[in-house]
């Protein structure tokens, strides 16, 4: 089988400050630039009072040392180095105002068609009436699932779509195990692809996850792409991959993550950073020059899916849910209240 690449990372937005040094300026022009520019961007009049009464200070000192010649000369400069400073402070409230408008508590992720709207409350703080935590907007999907639908094709297509729409960590899902004692754990794991009609992701067979799944050999995904109001369920029974499978995913990763995946004894305790990072030094050594083969311990799982259900965000809460469950005539279909 081909294995999926990972998601090429969503572009970042970078902000900056621009700093304008004002040279050849007195005392007046600064502090009456900086006066307005602190005013404009939400000193008030206390910033312009400090800075009228700063000007006045600045401008007698000058007048009694400097003659008229320079002090003219003096005034031109002073125009000019406020001019630049005010334009500097002016560009810093810009850039401020925007690296606060996008971590503003009302904020919109952007995405293809779609407007969705997340809203965050403080702790405790009561929402008002008609407040809403998560407002969906006009969340129309293109086509409903259909009861006939292959559902293993539209978790296949509904994954392309959040990988081309950039949205972030595509790949993530969450994996829900369950202890001999009855006590449920779930983590992040990568999806990397379809085997044979079931799930395929990798792990330390050390781990936690590991020992629960020898014991307890069913399990949870769950996707979910919150830039585009969308998420998938899906339970099913897991087995171990073949390990011919596994050495060729392994053979397509980084030769650091195949260390990584060799130097850590997952879920096991270790004394510090420095015993982990010591290990990986070791096996740098002990493979320079050469291949690194996959670790007998560290391979891949299949789930294979006997439910899933397909969810899309709507306002009011009112979801849409739709679930289909394998059975021995193929699958079955139907629509979940919210």
């Amino acid at each position: 089988m081909t294995w999926l690449p990972r998601p090429d990372a969503a572009g970042a937005d970078a902000a900056g400050a621009g700093r304008t040094d004002a040279g050849g300026g007195g005392g007046t022009g600064r502090a009456g630039a900086a006066g307005r520019a602190l005013a404009e961007a939400g000193g008030g009049k206390r910033a312009e009072s400090e800075a009228a009464g700063a000007a006045e200070a600045g401008g007698a000192a000058s007048a009694a040392a400097i003659p008229a010649s320079a002090l003219a000369a003096g005034a031109e400069a002073e125009g000019a180095g406020a001019d630049a400073l005010g334009a500097g402070l002016g560009r810093r409230a810009a850039a401020a105002g925007a690296a606060a408008k996008s971590t503003s508590a009302a904020h919109t992720i952007r995405k293809p068609r779609r407007t969705f709207t997340a809203t965050t409350f403080a702790p405790g703080r009561r929402r008002k009436q008609g407040e809403r935590r998560l407002c969906y907007g006009d969340l129309v999907i293109d086509q409903e699932p259909l009861p006939n639908a292959d559902p293993l094709a539209l978790l296949t297509s509904w994954y392309e779509a959040a990988v081309e729409s950039g949205a972030a960590m595509a790949d993530a899902v969450a994996l829900a195990t369950v202890a001999p004692s009855g006590q449920p754990s779930a983590r992040m794991v990568l999806y990397k692809g379809m085997n044979g009609g079931a799930l395929v992701f990798f792990t330390n067979y050390q781990s936690r996850k590991a020992r629960e799944l020898e014991a307890n050999p069913r399990a949870a995904l769950l996707f979910y792409w919150s830039s585009l109001g969308r998420q998938i369920r899906v339970e099913g029974r897991v087995e171990v991959l073949a390990a011919g499978d596994s050495d060729a995913y392994f053979a397509t990763r980084t030769r650091e993550s195949q260390l990584g995946a060799a130097a850590s004894p997952q879920s096991q305790p270790i004394k510090s950073r420095a015993e982990l990072d010591r290990r990986l030094a070791e096996l740098e050594r002990e493979y320079a020059g050469r291949a690194i083969p996959r670790p007998d311990f560290w391979g891949g799982y299949r789930l294979l899916p006997e439910m899933l259900e397909f969810w899309v965000g709507r306002e009011h809460r009112l979801h849409d849910r739709y679930a289909y469950t394998r059975s021995e005539s193929g699958w079955s279909f139907e629509r979940l209240a919210p």
